[in-house]
C-alpha cells in the first residue's frame, strides 16, 4: 500500500523536484500543501491531495505517515525582516510539528541551510555535520541562520517522531526563480553586463535542486526501512556539482555571449563600500531589504565553503542521480527560455512565497 507523505512547501524549487521524484515512484501519494495558491491539479496525478494557507495546515498532515517541510523564508538583505524570519522559520516549524503530533505523523523531515554550521572568520572545508550551536556568533547571515537554528532546535526536541534535518546548500536547476543564477540573468536583462566582485578566490558549494530531491527521496525510504536507527539524525545533502568560484557555474548555467564580457573589480576594495552601503540602509528598512548583505559577497565570491557528504553516502547510500553533466544540460535549457519578467525579486530579498 502506498505511503502518504505531506510535502509542507511544495511551491519551492526542491518541492517541485521532489513531487516529481515521488512521482517516478509508485510507493507514494502526496498530500501537497502551499502558503497563499493551491497548486495546479491538472498537472498532477491522482495520488495527489491539495492545500494551501494556515487553516488547512492540520489536515494537511492527517492521515500521513510523513512530513517533509521545505517551507521557509530566507532573507539574506542587508535589513532582514526579523519578525517575518521568526514567523515562517520558527513559530510554522513548531505550529507544523503540534500539528504531526496530533495526527500521529511518525515521520518528520526539515529543511535547513548549510549557513547553520558556517563560519565567516575561517574557511568552511569539507566538514561534516556540526553543531550549529558553535557558529552562533560566527555565522553568515545571522538573522537568518539564527531562525534555522530555533527551527532545528525544535524538531530535534525528543517527541515519539523520528526527525531528519536535512541541510542543503544553494540550489539551481528547473523551475528556479530565486538564486543566483536568477540574479546574473535579471542584471544581464538590465545592464547587458555583469560585474563580479571577485579575483577568481573563493569557492561555494551549489547542488543541482533534482539531486536534491533524490537525497530527500533517499531519507524517507531509510526512515521507513529503519525505524530504529534513525531517532534524530542531521545530514548534509550535497552533490556532484563542481566546487569553484560561482562564476563559472553561471557560465554553465547561462548560455549567453554577454557572460563572456564580464568585468571583474577587486572584491575587498567593493566589499568595503558594500559594508558602509549596506549599514546606512539598515536604517531604512525599505531599502536595506532589497540590498544584499555583505555576507552575500563574502561567501558567494570570495570565502570558502564546501562540506563532505560522508555520512549521507554511508548512511543512506546515496548517490546523486544526476551527473553534472545531466543537471547542466537540463538546468542551462530551462534558463536559456527563463524570462527576466518571471523573476520577482532579487536571491537576497525576503519573500515567503517565492521560497
Amino acid at each position: 500500500m502506498p505511503e502518504r507523505v505531506a510535502v509542507i512547501g511544495a511551491q519551492s524549487l526542491l518541492g517541485t523536484h521532489l513531487i516529481r521524484a515521488l512521482e517516478e515512484d509508485t510507493n507514494w501519494e502526496m498530500s501537497l500543501w502551499t502558503p497563499q495558491s493551491k497548486l495546479d491539479a491538472e498537472n498532477n496525478n491522482d495520488r495527489c491531495k491539495f492545500f494551501c494557507g494556515d487553516s488547512e495546515l492540520s489536515a494537511a498532515v492527517k492521515s500521513c505517515g510523513i512530513a517533509v517541510c521545505l517551507h521557509e523564508l530566507q532573507d539574506l538583505s542587508a535589513a532582514p525582516n526579523v519578525d517575518d524570519l521568526k514567523r515562517t522559520n520558527v513559530d510554522f516549524v513548531e505550529r507544523l510539528t503540534k500539528c504531526c503530533q496530533e495526527a500521529h505523523v511518525q515521520r518528520f523531515i526539515l529543511i535547513s541551510s548549510y549557513f547553520v554550521q558556517c563560519s565567516r572568520r575561517w574557511p568552511n572545508i569539507y566538514s561534516r555535520e556540526l553543531d550549529a550551536g558553535k557558529f552562533a556568533n560566527d555565522a553568515p547571515f545571522p538573522e537568518y541562520v539564527r531562525s534555522k537554528v530555533l527551527a532545528e532546535e525544535i524538531v530535534s526536541k525528543p517527541t515519539s517522531m523520528q526527525t531528519l534535518v536535512a541541510r542543503t546548500g544553494p540550489l539551481y536547476g528547473e523551475g528556479d526563480t530565486k538564486s543566483i543564477v536568477c540574479d546574473m540573468i535579471k542584471t544581464l536583462d538590465s545592464n547587458n553586463t555583469v560585474t563580479f566582485y571577485s579575483d577568481k578566490d573563493g569557492v561555494i558549494q551549489m547542488t543541482y535542486a533534482g539531486n536534491a530531491a533524490y537525497g530527500i527521496l533517499k531519507a524517507l525510504k531509510k526512515m521507513l526501512e529503519e525505524t530504529k536507527t534513525v531517532p534524530n539524525e542531521t545530514l548534509l545533502i550535497l552533490d556532484n556539482t563542481p566546487i569553484r568560484n560561482c562564476r563559472y557555474l553561471l557560465k554553465d548555467m547561462i548560455c549567453d555571449e554577454r557572460m563572456e564580457s564580464t568585468t571583474e573589480v577587486t572584491f575587498l576594495f567593493w566589499y568595503c563600500i558594500h559594508c558602509i552601503m549596506a549599514f546606512l540602509l539598515s536604517f531604512v528598512p525599505s531599502l536595506g531589504a532589497t540590498y544584499p548583505s555583505p555576507d552575500w559577497f563574502l561567501m558567494y565570491f570570495y570565502h570558502w565553503t564546501f562540506f563532505s557528504d560522508f555520512k549521507s553516502s554511508i548512511f543512506l547510500q546515496y548517490k546523486p542521480k544526476f551527473s553534472y553533466e545531466e543537471a547542466k544540460r537540463r538546468s542551462s535549457e530551462y534558463y536559456k527560455n527563463l524570462s527576466s519578467e518571471k523573476i520577482t525579486c532579487y536571491s537576497w530579498e525576503g519573500f515567503v512565497e517565492s521560497c
